[in-house]
């Protein structure tokens, strides 16, 4: 496939001025799958001389292939050090489509009807316990980004957990060890201490960010470094755990996953019915979705005079979060 998509390359550099384009400026682009191919390529030394016709270019090219192998390091790293394993389709696994995968996650409204939601699921990692079959999603970002307990609740950071439904849902003794963000970066360590132990430090800087099932024996099995490689610390040298971590029992992960699919199903119904305005939600000290919008000058949302007003939304802690769940209480516009 890489040969192929570099021959698509080449083709387009040599006749693409015949219809009117610049052979000098190529954008090579994809999404989930896609986008896993055109890293690919980028990172292959095939591209070598069709992608580095300036210095900007060299530079966007020699980035993208250090972001690359840095991820490609740092899991094989964390492997080391976790029983968690990958099986043959766990990369880029997809959900709710005809072409195999696992099911749609499925979402009930009110008068019975149903939506199926597909997805793409950057990576799935799996252990088989004495208990049953544990299971930890993790997805790529760009910037960095961890798991806000606000959003989750208010319905705007569902990502995750909807990826643990899917996957829950395919198997009958399944359980959710973990949901995560992982940081597609490539750090530079400024602490010249840092430099003694500088792989350990990398591997830290690039730890998994999100939520991890309250159980230290899976923990560990996750990562058994000292400290953890791909991982926050979690548990004391006491064997405690720490506080203010984002850390769920397995009642309150099925919890979690349940207000996931709540909150999905309530904004699908919505949608169906028509309302469908702009009303973005802002929490405090946060920036507004509004800032970035690029449809910010059609809706006017932030014009005095638009007769629109974003949603306001309250900070929750984690506690606070599960808190909440644990009741199966939903924000009220909902």
């Amino acid at each position: 496939a890489l040969y192929d998509m570099r021959k698509a390359c080449q083709w387009l550099k040599e006749n693409i001025a015949v219809f009117g384009g610049d052979p000098e400026n190529i954008t090579v682009a994809g999404q989930s799958g896609g986008a896993a191919g055109t890293g690919a390529l980028l990172a292959s030394p095939l591209m070598k001389g069709l992608m580095e016709d300036s210095a900007l270019r060299r530079y966007d090219y020699q980035r993208y292939r250090r972001l690359l192998f840095r991820a490609a390091w740092t899991f094989t790293q964390a492997a080391r050090h976790s029983a968690f394993r990958q099986q043959k389709g766990d990369a880029e696994l997809r959900f709710g489509y005809d072409d195999g995968g696992l099911p749609p996650v499925t979402l009930t409204l009110s008068d019975g009807s149903r939506v199926l939601v597909r997805g793409i699921i950057d990576r799935v990692e799996r252990y088989q316990g004495d208990d049953g079959l544990y299971f930890r999603v993790t997805d790529f970002k760009m910037p960095d980004m961890s798991l806000d307990p606000s959003k989750i609740f208010w319905g705007t950071q569902l990502q995750l957990l909807i990826y643990l439904n899917a996957v829950m849902n395919s198997v009958e003794d399944g359980i959710p060890a973990g949901a995560y963000y992982y940081h597609l970066a490539d750090p530079l360590l400024t602490d010249p201490a840092g430099l003694k132990d500088i792989e350990r430090k990398l591997a830290q800087a690039l730890s998994l960010k999100g939520l991890t099932l309250k159980d230290a024996a899976i923990i560990r099995l996750m990562d058994d470094g000292t400290p953890p490689l791909s991982m926050p610390a979690l548990i004391k040298n006491d064997g405690e755990f720490y506080k203010n971590k984002q850390l769920a029992t397995l009642e309150e992960m099925r919890q979690l996953m349940e207000h996931a699919r709540k909150a999905a199903s309530v904004m699908a119904e919505k949608i169906r019915q028509g309302l469908i305005c702009a009303a973005p939600l802002t929490l405090p000290g946060q920036e507004s979705p509004c800032v970035r919008c690029s449809m910010r000058e059609v809706c006017r949302v932030d014009a005095p005079d638009s007769g629109v007003s974003a949603r306001q939304g309250t900070e929750l802690s984690f506690d606070e979060l599960i808190e909440k769940v644990s009741t199966g209480e939903t924000p009220a516009f909902f």
